[in-house]
């Protein structure tokens, strides 16, 4: 299976190593032409028994899996994009092949033609074995790709919401005339509070990320299904972000800018695993509260999609 999308750009990433692949018909001079590219689609497993996922809903016959990418390269040699140097086609290659170790974790990022909206990605794990290549030249180098997506979806642009300082309803919390009826009073005591609504799209659970910047003490955000996250005993100081990532569980103090952590045992120890659970979220609307009279939330998540 093709994909119908018209990539602008591919550009697989491992660590600190990027290389751009353009499709065969962009700007000549390109010192790497795909000639053809192909995303796959999701293996589909099944079943003899009916068993509940990872996110607690129970899956039916069949459930999706990992898929095949493969690239067709002419690799020529020439400017590189990314650091200006001339390179030729021997160092484009080994730099490809190189992401097809084992060992090896690119992504291939995605840019569609006339989409502004962001770039889509795929987490890729190589197939050694199936990276062979032909000479027909020193000139001019072929090279076939094929990794394996592990995953097997797609993941879409990313998706950022954020509160200000300003939406904090201080006006409403701190009454200075005496109220005959609780501060709750109304359809939702939470509406006081700084909140976002979104829709989470695409075609299977996300599990978000959620900043929180400082200052504030003891962070919580609460969720309309229910969920919530809560510290006690932790305080964010001013030019400090909380990070936890509902995906890896990974829970830290630092800054976002320098990415610099500051500290990533003190937050895990703070969470009230009482009422706290790692979200994992279906497509759908969802309303996020923060019940806190100062600092900053964000959330950031990337639909999962079939294809593009």
């Amino acid at each position: 299976m093709h994909t119908a999308v018209h990539p602008a750009e591919l550009i697989l990433i491992d660590g600190d190593v990027q290389v751009v692949v353009r499709p065969r018909d962009a700007t000549a001079g390109d010192p790497i032409m795909c000639r053809e590219w192909n995303l796959g689609a999701p293996e589909t497993r099944y079943t003899t028994t009916p068993r509940p996922g990872a996110d607690g809903v129970e899956q039916g016959a069949g459930y999706l899996g990992s898929r095949t990418v493969t690239l067709d390269l002419q690799i020529l040699g020439g400017l590189d994009p990314i650091t200006g140097a001339v390179r030729d086609a021997y160092w484009y290659e080994q730099r490809l092949v190189a992401m097809t170790h084992p060992a090896a974790n690119p992504v291939l990022q995605i840019s569609r033609a006339g989409d502004t909206t962001g770039t889509y990605r795929l987490a890729l794990k190589g197939n050694p074995f199936d990276a062979p290549k032909t000479r027909r030249s020193a000139a001019l180098l072929e090279l076939s790709l094929s990794f394996t997506a592990p995953l097997g979806l797609i993941e879409g642009p990313l998706k950022s919401f954020s509160t200000r300082a300003s939406d904090i309803g201080i006006d409403a919390l701190d009454w200075l005339f005496p109220a005959a009826f609780p501060k709750g009073f109304g359809p939702s005591a939470d509406l006081v509070y700084p909140h976002l609504t979104f829709t989470v799209g695409g075609s299977a659970a996300v599990n978000p990320s959620i900043y929180i910047t400082g200052p504030v003490e003891d962070p919580e955000v609460r969720v309309s299904n229910g969920e919530q996250f809560k510290f006690t005993g932790l305080t964010v100081h001013s030019g400090q972000t909380l990070h936890v990532d509902m995906e890896s569980g990974v829970v830290r103090v630092g800054d976002v800018a320098t990415g610099r952590i500051f500290d990533e045992t003190t937050p895990f120890q703070a969470i009230d695993f009482d009422v706290s659970t790692f979200w994992r979220w279906q497509p759908g609307e969802y309303t996020v509260t923060y019940p806190k009279t100062s600092g900053v939330l964000t959330v950031q998540f990337r639909e999962r999609l079939l294809t593009i």
